[in-house]
């Protein structure tokens, strides 16, 4: 029976969510009525975000390249990753490659990374959750939604857990974990926070140290790769984007400036709550930042058959938290590393089996909340329920107190 435990957790927590945000408001709506379906937002043409970036590619060859648009900004260098899609003239074909290539992707993220990295006896009672996880990943409204928009997170990510899981397995990997990883953060640059995943239980602060500055020089330089012109341009951009308050509060978005924004919004006028809710998201960070930093410098003894599974689950969070506009299709890169957090809890100690569950219902309730469905009146619900940022940050803080569980039988 406790080896079908986490299975029936899992599968609660995705029946609790399908039901809340999926059965209940298409057909138990108060109008009596089936809700006509809309299960992600669309534009037209399809992957509207591909045909931007294939019109950068086009500029960029024809030597008039206007390198960013308001909405989207990329390194330099994903000029030429994404180069070889100009082989096919025609767009859907174009689309159905990325598409592919993507799924791919979404393969390895949510099925091969969680296996190979986990140990021997998590493997073998886990291979059933990974399964499940993937059937109920891949219906789910971020992946759809990052298909839809011809988005290329997923191959970003794909590319820099591989860096991870390679230089886990072996000494010898280490040149291709370090090019995987170059490549992950040159298409976006979020995967640049798992370089604190390349850490090994017998390494020096020393080796950590020279580890970092290697691999930051690397990608730094690696964005003057296509001239000095084009990598200032991407900075300046990205310095404008950061300090553009438009961006903070676009209303997909998982940052937890967009959080505390539509919370004061819901406000206006109440000064002193205002005041309160703006302390409040500073200590906020300030907490999960510590909480980084401890886990970073207590990491060593849990990274002995590999990376400590709460460490890289909370570089994920952060990677969605942190960056002013972080789309909800992101949460579709977010499955390989909660599954293998999942893997990794023992259920031995009563605590472990709410951790377990608590994690389960967050991770599902993320997959579910479909885009036209405003499930409660209430602020406060919708706030908690239907935005990822809580749900993100209270699977941070169970993730820190397995971290500190195991430090302590270590």
């Amino acid at each position: 029976m406790k080896k079908n435990l986490p299975i029936i957790y899992f599968s609660s927590a995705f029946f609790f969510s399908f039901i809340l945000f999926f059965v209940r408001p298409l057909f138990f709506n108060e109008n009596l009525v089936m809700k006509e379906m809309l299960l992600v937002p669309y534009l037209k043409p399809i992957g509207i975000d591909l045909t931007q970036y294939l019109d950068f590619i086009h500029s960029w060859l024809n030597g008039t390249q206007v390198q960013f648009s308001d909405s989207n900004i990329y390194p330099p260098l994903c000029n030429i990753v994404l180069l070889p899609l100009l082989f096919f003239e025609s767009y859907s074909v174009q689309f159905f490659v990325l598409s592919l290539i993507s799924f791919l992707s979404f393969l390895f993220i949510t099925i091969i990374f969680p296996f190979f990295s986990s140990s021997k006896s998590n493997r073998e009672e886990g291979t059933s959750l990974i399964v499940l996880s993937f059937v109920i990943s891949i219906m789910s409204y971020p992946f759809l939604f990052q298909i839809e928009r011809g988005q290329f997170d997923l191959i970003a990510m794909a590319f820099s857990l591989l860096g991870v899981l390679l230089f886990h397995r072996s000494s010898k990997s280490y040149f291709w974990a370090y090019a995987a990883l170059a490549i992950g953060i040159q298409i976006k640059l979020f995967p640049a926070i798992l370089i604190f995943a390349f850490i090994k239980a017998t390494d020096s602060n020393w080796d950590i140290f020279k580890r970092l500055i290697l691999n930051g020089l690397i990608n730094l330089l690696l964005l003057f790769s296509l001239g000095i012109d084009k990598a200032m341009h991407f900075i300046k951009a990205i310095i404008h984007r950061a300090s553009d308050n438009i961006y903070y509060y676009r209303e997909i978005n998982n940052s937890i400036q967009r959080f505390f924004h539509i919370s004061i919004e819901a406000i206006t006028g109440k000064t002193l709550l205002i005041s309160i809710i703006l302390f409040s998201k500073w200590v906020l960070l300030i907490i999960l930042l510590v909480i980084f930093v401890y886990m970073i410098a207590k990491c060593k003894k849990q990274m002995i058959t590999g990376v400590s599974p709460a460490l890289l689950l909370n570089l994920m969070i952060l990677s969605l938290i942190l960056p002013g506009t972080s789309h909800d299709y992101k949460i579709a890169y977010f499955s390989g590393a909660l599954i293998y957090f999942l893997m990794s809890l023992k259920l031995g100690k009563k605590r472990e089996h709410y951790y377990f569950m608590i994690v389960s219902f967050c991770y599902t309730i993320m997959l579910w909340h479909f885009w036209d469905h405003k499930t409660f009146d209430s602020f406060i619900l919708n706030a908690l329920l239907k935005m990822n940022f809580p749900a993100l940050v209270l699977i941070y803080f169970i993730s820190f107190l397995v971290f500190v569980d195991n430090k302590k039988t270590t």
